[in-house]
This record gives C-alpha cells, sequence and structure tokens, in this order.
C-alpha cells in the first residue's frame, strides 16, 4: 500500500467513522443490563468491569474474604455497584475520568477535582503529609489495580484496540474440553497451521509438516487471520511461554489445563509496541485463576455417537484458600482422548491407507499460584504450571510398514513477580519468567529414530507506571520499562538402524528491550462538550536489540472518540516485527528428492505442459533457505464498538475493519491459481516470469547438481536414477522470505439481550469476513490470492447463538458456517460445500450454600458438538499430500460428539 493511498484510506476512515458517531447521537442511555450472580466481593467487581465497561480500584485487603450478592436486571452502574457492595461495609467513589475506588463507607474519598494543566507531582511537604497519613492509616489500602492485555498501565483497558474478553463461563457454554477446541470456535482464528487435528501437516504450511509431520509434537497453536501459528502472540498470565514443535514456530495451548482457566483475553491488532516479536495479526492471553476459596472436583466424558468414534475424558480437583494477606491455589488436570480412525470415516477410507484422522493423546498438568503482601505497599506473587502429554500417531499401517509416531512433551512454566505501590498511584513492577518445553519423537517406518528437541526461555521484565500530568479531562498515565530475554532451542536425531547421533538444530539469542507508553484523555465527559462523551490518545513504541538479527523499532498510536456513552469509535496504526525461529536459523537438515516428472504429474494430477518433459528427472528441494531476514508488518484497525439498553433490552454491536501488510514473511513460494508447489516446473516452463529468477532452474549444469547434493543432508533417490539427468531443480518448497502478505477484512459481533426478572435470553453472531489473503514471492511476482481455496481460510467464517439463562439453568445454541469455495483458483477447479453445523450446551447449578449438602456447589454440563451429524465437505483425496478426503483447515472429521461434565465445590 502506497503512503498517499494509506493517507486516503485513513481520512475516509475517519469520515465514515464522524459520520456515524453523528447519526448515534441520539443513542444515549444511562442503563445497562446486569447479570452478576452471587460470588466473592473480587470477582462480582471483574464481572461489573466488564458489564459496565467501567473500571473499578479495589484494595485487595477490603475485598478479600467478602461476598457481593446477585445482581440482575437493567440499572445505573452506580446502582450496581452499590448492591454489589451491599454489607461489605464499603463504598464507591467516581472519579473524573468514569472510573471508581473502593474505600471503607466510613471513609471519605479525598479524589481531587478536575483542574487546570499540571505537572503530576506534589511540593514535598504536602506529599510527605500524604504518604504518612497513608502510611498509619490501613482504610486507605492499597489499590490491587490489574493489568489487561494490551497495556502496561495498571487500570486502563486499550480501548483504541480491538479487544475480546472470554470468561470461563463463556468458555465452559461452548462445550470445550481443551484450550485449543474453545479456540477453534472463534471466527477470526484459522484452524490451519500447526494443529494437531491436522494429520501430517499441510502442503502449503511447511511449520504445520514441524508439528505433526515425521517427527512433530502434535501440539495445537492459535493462527488469528491464518497468518501463520508463529504470527499470533501467546501468553500465560500475560508472559511468554517457550514455543513447542521441531522448529520452535509457535506455544502449544493443548498444554494448558482447560480447568485452570479464568478467562481469554484477545487483542487483534498489532501489538509488537507493547510485548515485541510476533505479535503480528495480534495477542491471545490465557488468564488462569488464581483466587479461589475452598475445594472443586470435576469429571467430564465424550464419545461420538457413530460407530468406533473416539472417547474423550477429563477430569480436575482444584483447591485454594484465602488468607488476610494473600490466597494460594493448585489444580490437577487429567485429559485423554482415543484415536480416530481413517478407516472409521466414509470420506476419508477411500484413501484404502490404514491410519489415524486423530492421534490419540493423554495428558497430566498441574498449576500452583500464590500471593502475599510482605508489607503494607509490596507484594509478592507466583505461578507455575507444569504437563506432560504422550500421543501416538499412524500414518500408515501397512503389513510390514508401520509408520508410528510417539511423541512425548513435557513443559514447564516458572514465573514471580513482585509489585511495590511507590505511592497512592505509581508502581514499580519486577517479573520473571523461567519456561521450557521437551518433545521427544520416536518415529518408526523401517527403522526406530529418535528426535529430541528442547525450547528454553529465560526472562526478566521491570515496569515502572503511573500518571505524569493533569488534565482537565483526567490524568496522563505512562508506564515505561525494560526487558532481557534468553532463547535457545537444540534438537539431535538418534537413529534406530546405526545408533549413531546427529545434531539437527542448535540455535541461541539474547534479547534487550526498552518500551514507553501513554495514555492521554484528551476530552472527558466531565468537560461538558456536546458530542464528545471521551477523545482518548495511547501511544506506545518499543526498541528491540538482538544479538543475531540487530534491532528494530515500533510504534502503536490509537485513538478513541465516544460521542456518546453507548458508542465507541477507535482506529490504531501499528508495526510489528518477527525475528525468524530458532528451528528456521539453525537449521541443517536441508533435503531434496529426484523423481521422474510422469509420476509427479500423475501424482497430483497435473498435465506436462510439453513433451520434452515427460518421463525426465527433476530435483525437489526442501528445507529452509540461508540468510534469512526479519518479518515485518504494519498495520491499520478502524472499528466502533455500541452497547446500548433499553427497558428490559438489550444490544450491544462491534465491528473492526483490518488491513495487514506483512513483509518478509516466510513461506514457500506462493503458486499461481493456489496451486501446489509442485506445479512449479510446468508453470516456469510456460511462463518464465511467474516466479522469481532462482525458483526454477532449468537444464542446471553437472556443476550445479553435485554442489547441490554435496549440500544436503538427505538426498531421496527411491528410483535408482541418475541426478545428472534432472533437467530441472525446484526450489518452490523452499521456506524463504516473501516479498509480502496482503490480508483484510472485517471482524463483526452483535448481541441481543432480554431480561424477564431473573430470567435472560440472547441472541448473537459473530463473524470473520476476508476480503484478501494475497502472497507475494518478489517484487516482480503477481500477488497470488490464498482465501477460499484448500488448506487456506475461508472468505466467510460464522457462529450465531441463542441462549437462556436463569438463576440455576443456563442453555444455549450455536450455529457455525463456513462457505463454499474451490480447491484452486484454476478454471473449473472443484469446489468444497459449505460446512454448516450445529452446537448445543446445557447447564444445570445449585449454589453453594454448605459444605454438608450433598447437592451443594454441584453443576451438571451436557453438550453436543455437531448435532445433526454434519460430515465434512468432500475434498479430493491425495495420501501423498494427506489430504484424506475433507479440509483438516476448515472442518472436522469428528462428527456429532456428546459430553457430560459434573462437577462439585465443598
Amino acid at each position: 500500500m502506497t503512503r498517499s493511498k494509506t493517507t486516503r484510506l485513513t481520512l475516509s476512515g475517519a469520515a465514515s467513522l464522524i459520520a456515524l458517531s453523528l447519526a448515534s447521537a441520539n443513542a444515549w442511555a444511562e442503563e445497562k443490563q446486569f447479570d452478576i450472580e452471587a460470588q466473592p466481593l473480587a470477582k462480582a467487581l471483574l464481572e461489573f468491569n466488564e458489564q459496565s465497561g467501567l473500571t473499578v480500584a479495589a484494595p485487595r485487603d477490603l475485598v478479600q474474604g467478602k461476598s457481593a450478592p446477585e445482581v440482575r436486571g437493567a440499572m445505573e452502574p452506580e446502582e450496581a455497584l452499590e448492591k454489589i457492595l451491599t454489607g461489605s461495609g464499603l463504598k464507591s467513589n467516581e472519579l473524573p475520568t468514569g472510573a471508581f475506588t473502593i474505600t471503607l463507607a466510613s471513609v471519605e474519598a479525598t479524589e481531587p477535582a478536575p483542574e487546570p494543566f499540571r505537572l503530576a507531582q506534589l511540593d514535598q511537604e504536602e506529599n510527605a503529609r500524604e504518604i504518612d497519613r497513608r502510611d498509619n492509616d490501613d482504610d486507605e489500602a492499597r489499590q490491587d489495580v490489574i493489568v489487561v492485555t494490551g497495556t502496561n498501565i495498571r487500570g486502563l483497558a486499550p480501548d483504541s484496540s480491538p479487544v475480546r474478553t472470554f470468561t470461563k463461563e463463556d468458555i465452559d457454554a461452548t462445550g470445550a474440553a481443551t484450550a485449543q477446541e474453545f479456540i477453534q470456535t472463534l471466527p477470526f482464528n484459522f484452524s490451519g497451521g500447526s494443529n494437531a487435528n491436522i494429520p501430517g501437516g499441510l502442503p502449503n504450511d511447511s511449520g504445520a509438516g514441524s508439528n505433526t509431520g515425521g517427527f512433530g509434537s502434535f501440539g495445537s497453536s492459535v493462527n488469528l487471520r491464518g497468518l501463520g501459528s508463529g504470527s499470533t502472540l501467546v501468553l500465560l498470565n500475560g508472559r511468554r511461554v517457550a514455543p513447542a514443535s521441531v522448529i520452535g514456530d509457535f506455544t502449544d495451548i493443548s498444554m494448558i489445563p482447560a480447568s485452570a482457566i479464568e478467562r481469554v483475553e484477545t487483542l487483534t491488532d498489532g501489538a509488537s509496541s507493547i510485548y515485541g516479536s510476533d505479535a503480528v495479526a495480534g495477542v491471545v492471553n490465557f488468564v488462569l485463576r488464581d483466587d479461589f476459596d475452598g475445594i472443586e472436583a470435576a469429571f467430564r466424558y465424550g464419545v461420538g455417537t457413530e460407530e468406533a468414534t473416539p472417547s474423550q475424558y477429563r477430569a480436575s480437583l482444584t483447591a485454594g484458600t484465602n488468607w488476610q494477606n494473600g490466597n494460594g491455589l493448585i489444580v490437577y488436570e487429567y485429559f485423554s482422548q482415543d484415536e480416530l480412525n481413517i478407516e472409521d470415516r466414509d470420506f476419508a477410507s477411500k484413501t484404502f491407507i490404514p491410519g489415524f484422522l486423530l492421534p490419540s493423546q493423554e495428558r497430566n498438568s498441574l498449576l500452583g499460584s500464590i500471593s502475599q503482601q510482605i508489607a503494607p505497599r509490596l507484594e509478592l506473587s507466583a505461578d507455575m504450571t507444569a504437563s506432560r502429554r504422550e500421543a501416538r500417531q499412524i500414518r500408515s499401517d501397512i503389513s510390514g510398514n508401520t509408520f508410528r509416531q510417539d511423541t512425548e512433551s513435557e513443559s514447564f512454566n516458572l514465573s514471580a513477580g513482585l509489585n511495590w505501590e511507590l505511592s497512592r498511584d505509581w508502581y514499580l513492577d519486577f517479573s520473571g519468567t523461567f519456561s521450557t518445553i521437551d518433545t521427544s519423537n520416536q518415529s518408526s517406518l523401517f527403522t526406530e529414530d529418535l528426535r529430541q528437541t528442547n525450547s528454553t526461555i529465560w526472562s526478566g521484565d521491570v515496569v515502572f507506571s503511573g500518571p505524569i500530568v493533569t488534565l482537565p479531562s483526567g490524568e496522563v498515565q505512562m508506564a515505561v520499562g525494560a526487558n532481557y530475554r534468553e532463547e535457545e532451542l537444540d534438537q539431535t536425531v538418534t537413529f534406530g538402524a546405526t545408533g549413531d547421533t546427529r545434531t539437527d538444530r542448535d540455535g541461541s539469542r539474547e534479547i534487550f528491550a526498552v518500551f514507553g507508553e501513554a495514555f492521554v484523555p484528551l476530552i472527558a465527559k466531565d468537560n461538558d462538550i456536546p458530542l464528545v462523551h471521551r477523545l482518548e490518545l495511547n501511544i506506545s513504541g518499543r526498541f528491540e536489540e538482538y544479538s543475531d538479527f540487530g534491532s528494530t523499532v515500533n510504534p502503536k498510536i490509537g485513538l478513541l472518540y465516544s460521542p456518546v456513552e453507548s458508542l465507541k469509535l477507535r482506529g490504531s496504526y501499528s508495526t510489528s516485527f518477527k525475528a525468524p525461529v530458532l528451528g528456521r536459523v539453525g537449521a541443517i537438515d536441508r533435503s531434496a528428492s529426484l523423481l521422474p516428472t510422469s509420476l509427479i504429474n500423475q501424482i497430483f494430477g497435473l498435465t506436462s505442459p510439453d513433451p520434452s518433459l515427460d518421463d525426465v528427472p527433476v530435483i525437489t528441494r526442501s528445507g529452509t533457505a540461508e540468510n534469512l531476514d526479519a518479518e515485518e508488518s504494519e498495520a491499520f484497525t478502524f472499528g466502533f464498538d455500541y452497547n446500548d439498553s433499553w427497558g428490559n433490552h438489550g444490544f450491544e454491536a462491534s465491528a473492526s475493519f483490518f488491513d495487514i501488510d506483512f513483509e518478509n514473511r516466510l513461506g514457500t513460494t506462493p503458486i499461481p491459481g493456489s496451486q501446489i508447489n509442485f506445479a512449479a516446473v510446468n508453470i516456469a516452463f510456460l511462463d518464465p516470469d511467474a516466479f522469481p529468477s532462482g525458483t526454477v532452474i532449468f537444464n542446471p549444469s553437472d556443476q550445479d547438481i553435485t554442489t547441490l547434493i554435496d549440500s544436503l543432508d538427505n538426498f531421496g533417490n527411491p528410483f535408482g536414477l541418475d541426478p545428472l539427468d534432472a533437467i530441472a531443480i525446484n526450489n518452490a518448497t523452499i521456506v524463504r522470505n516473501l516479498s509480502r502478505t496482503k490480508v483484510s477484512g472485517l471482524d463483526f459481533d452483535l448481541l441481543y439481550s432480554y431480561q424477564i426478572g431473573a430470567d435472560e435470553i440472547t441472541a448473537g453472531l459473530n463473524g470473520t469476513y476476508l476480503a484478501e489473503f494475497k502472497q507475494q514471492a518478489a517484487e516482480t511476482s503477481p500477488l497470488v490470492e490464498q482465501v477460499n481455496t484448500l488448506f487456506n481460510p475461508a472468505e466467510m467464517s460464522l457462529r450465531t447463538n441463542l441462549g437462556y439463562r436463569s438463576n440455576n439453568l443456563g442453555l444455549n445454541l450455536f450455529v457455525n458456517y463456513v462457505n463454499d469455495y474451490p480447491i484452486d483458483n484454476t478454471p473449473n477447479a472443484p469446489r468444497l460445500s459449505d460446512w454448516i453445523t450445529v452446537d448445543a450446551s446445557a447447564v444445570y447449578s445449585v449454589p453453594f450454600t454448605s459444605r454438608d449438602s450433598l447437592l451443594s456447589g454441584m453443576t451438571l454440563r451436557l453438550s453436543v458438538t455437531n448435532l445433526f451429524d454434519e460430515d465434512p465437505p468432500s475434498a479430493p483425496v491425495n495420501t501423498v499430500l494427506d489430504v484424506d478426503g475433507y479440509d483438516p483447515t476448515n472442518a472436522s472429521p469428528l462428527g456429532r460428539f456428546v459430553a457430560f461434565e459434573i462437577s462439585k465445590k465443598f
């Protein structure tokens, strides 16, 4: 995108937002719909934040051990908050910014009124008196303000960026048993890439093959927008974890115990200015439970209704306690799932090669967390997760030639943090993280080869945050900090036939970063400016120095304009950076194969362009190119959030337009028509300018061939052909820096609710529309459209829901839609039909009243996935490409699956 075009897009987008705001000026509404159950006060306040869109700052030692009553119905936020605090001895105080603080009811708030511009500092005598008063008055306790995804500033939500929060109740309502099952229900996530449900990898994604191919770990990733599993930064409690797979290119979310997840926060725009590398498509933060008082046991069993459908088991035990100045929690989870055989699905059994569509898995996970106030203004916290998973995949099971893969993965994550409240508003946070994952894969075709991979991260952060300036519209908040990180990845292969060991990958790097962020409230509601309820600016930037890739600077700017309380208009611009993963940088397993063109054309259904290419050998290379560059991106987002209520009715709507220009993205050469890479020789013969120079080399010299073979770690020649007879060298399957990837589209959400006393009915729609997904190998090559083709994101993904909830009962119905699309973009290409499935879930809960009652605290859940047992759309079978009669990136082979869960609190 040229700068002039970017400017025009920005201006036109801004004009559209202003027009929308003027049209919505009459949408003012003070009441909001609340549905907060009786629970610990701290959790009730968090739910109030989510449902009201406001922020409550509450001292931990004031709310700890207190309970909140049920609050349901349409009312003003102040009224809802007052009801939540009923009987607690606490009161709320509204700040000029619209946020609330919590104090003892007997203590009057001393928040300053808005005043003209001044530096946010007191004179020394006044400051000393204030500090002394707070230190000697426990009634004015510390503010336990949370940090949310997308910012380092405490108590601030980055409203200028598209952020979604999914609670534990949201996750349970989907019927998902694992973290990856829940993520795959989100329309803006693409299930391609590194995913355990994709047998053998993908022909257009070498990273997927590194996960489920010959030596894979069978993990599962997040893949926002389909930009690649490594282009979404996954955090655990706001911190990085060690990447998985044999090349270390994604975070394995299947190792996260679902029973321990409190909420999932997603940020779907560039975030390298906050988090650094990898946050190109966005950030997904899994926030684990850390405040639970009591014991909870749960058991889940799931099974398909078709014959020979795999069973699924999950059992968990949660125990936690609170004390005066802290809390502790421990969670154990066991999960197992049987394999799904190819022969048990009619649409896949026509491959005639026995094997697994889905691998068998068994996992044990442990979570521990503790938080302790060690001084009046000092809090220490730590959390630990450990998981061990075993998986088995059989890709072919022909007598005497069983291709079996047995994988063990062990992950361990330990984080500790120290939060020092320097004054009422200033914080100094220290944190450190150690994360490691070890994977061993024993693969047997004719020999028992063992590949072992270790990936490790050491990281330390310091963040200083607080207000620096007070404007008439509120306080200007800032955060500055630094980060140091070490990353390591090494891999060895032990050959079963000889016992020899070879090092395949060995990489390490050090990263140092400094970063800063500012929140500027330009106009607040108390300024009494017509059609300007809020006008806010978010600015952030990060400098990173890599020991192996130099330095990078990534800025981000976001603007929020709210004409009325019910409507927010937002936009952001950001740049992001991604260093090549260590498994690519240190790769030494470059290989090639020698096959006759007639066999290639026959296997892949290709047509020879000329008789001279019949029955001659071609060398097809694979692996990673040398001298890789860093990947860089530029992203724009524009959108709105609308939230209104009237009487018993509530309505929410949001939409986000995104435009991502991803340069130097790692990948294989895109083929015109979105065809397979093996077609490159035929295409280049007809059109020499179809690919960058060197992609296909015709008539290589004997010296070129000899030099190439000598540089390889593995050269496959199953038919004993003479390499010097090769008519071409195909480099299209080598992973290299592409010129660019262009992705744009629209995310949208609608939700309607109707309250009838304690009952609520909801109806919603979530969707993602991809307008373009184009890749370009070089500046001189054409852009190749990938959207709506086999193994690529569909143009339209929708998920609608209808729900009912009362005090004890919850019912949900979901309808999922993926549009039809052709196999590729060539004329008359076969099409896969659209896929529509229905999911349903029900939950019945008995409130916890007594540990002596059998039913007290008991919850029953029933969920059905693919209620009408719809087969995935039929796709051509190709055993070489592991195409088993369907597209695993946009559909599931599981069929109707029923799960029952029972849990009990003690």
